[in-house]
């Protein structure tokens, strides 16, 4: 199959074109004339220059394809929510008009597990009350709690918007993604962090983890076998925070976190930031804390049934390779401390 990759310069991206390339797939990556090309520069694609905030670049590169991948968006942690709305939703926008007019028939949507918002269940010092959340579930939080979730949610609604007959579309919500290559430290920030020897406390909480090889391997499921007009959950370990910052403290070689916020503690922080952020700057939420007592665990059934995909690979192999990633490839450029 021809299918076009947006963000295939990225973390994420890349290890997509990786294993459409592999699985024998025809592809093309759109980027923009000044990104690096560090992580997909041996791959055999071809290239279109372009931006998904400029759409008259689009429709070459989309000229002749039988499929999108559209994983390109702004991942930084910076910019609120008009940012995050403009890059995402428009950028969205822009690519499926352009999938339309060039006679496309088949969109993925790479999108997030923030777009499902935040779980129903009481905040909770444990997990023992903790439910998974599904494909069913929806945004329901202030967009400004979340302005990343919520351009997801928007973008995600319209995806649903431009779909139909002539345009088949799919959408893949990816966890909390470890792996080699996250060049702008993102989503494997925490690996990062520990490496360089800093301390990060321990909340009460909890995230779904997947490796990124997964995410490849349930993109291309979504691609080759989702049913139009679904959502497909990728996610592989339902993690405690403080799991979680345990098995990165191993595989970076540092001590395990030791500083612990309560519970009690870790909400009143919450509010009393919350209220000065309010008054002094609106844009500026407490996002950490604000979500402490929460058990983002996730239900990945769906996926493994429909796209054919195990989604086996452990958090402590993902952040494995993230940390050897960062040692090996990064450590020169970016003075990583003990390297």
């Amino acid at each position: 199959m021809r299918v076009l990759v947006t963000g295939a310069t990225g973390f994420l991206g890349s290890h997509i074109a990786r294993g459409l390339v592999a699985a024998g797939h025809d592809v093309r990556i759109l980027t923009r004339p000044a990104a690096s090309h560090l992580l997909v520069a041996d791959l055999p694609v071809e290239v279109a220059i372009g931006d998904i905030l400029d759409p008259p670049s689009l429709d070459a590169a989309a000229r002749d394809m039988q499929a999108v991948i559209h994983a390109a968006a702004n991942m930084r942690g910076s910019g609120g929510l008009h940012t995050r709305v403009q890059s995402h939703l428009l950028g969205t926008r822009h690519m499926l008009a352009a999938a339309r007019r060039a006679g496309v028939r088949r969109f993925v949507y790479v999108s997030s597990v923030a777009a499902l918002g935040v779980p129903d269940a009481p905040l909770s010092p444990t997990d023992a009350a903790a439910r998974r959340m599904d494909e069913t579930h929806t945004w329901n939080a202030p967009p400004d709690l979340w302005p990343y979730g919520y351009a997801k949610h928007l973008s995600e609604q319209e995806v649903a918007g431009g779909a139909g007959p002539d345009l088949e579309a799919v959408i893949v919500n990816p966890s909390i993604v470890l792996g080699a290559g996250d060049v702008h430290r993102v989503s494997n920030a925490v690996v990062w962090y520990m490496l360089r020897g800093r301390t990060l406390p321990v909340i009460p909480g909890g995230v779904g983890v997947v490796h990124v090889e997964d995410v490849a391997e349930g993109v291309r499921g979504a691609l080759e076998r989702g049913l139009p007009g679904e959502r497909y959950i990728l996610n592989g370990e339902n993690l405690r925070v403080e799991d979680l910052l345990a098995t990165v403290a191993v595989v970076t070689g540092r001590p395990s976190p030791r500083l612990r916020i309560p519970f009690g503690l870790a909400r009143a922080l919450a509010d009393a930031v919350d209220g000065a952020a309010r008054i002094v700057a609106p844009g500026a939420r407490p996002i950490l804390l604000q979500l402490a007592g929460r058990y983002f665990y996730f239900d990945n059934q769906k996926a493994v049934r429909e796209l054919g995909v195990s989604l086996s690979r452990t958090a402590r192999d993902g952040a494995q390779q993230a940390a050897d990633w960062y040692r090996h490839k990064l450590a020169a450029s970016l003075k990583l401390a003990g390297s």
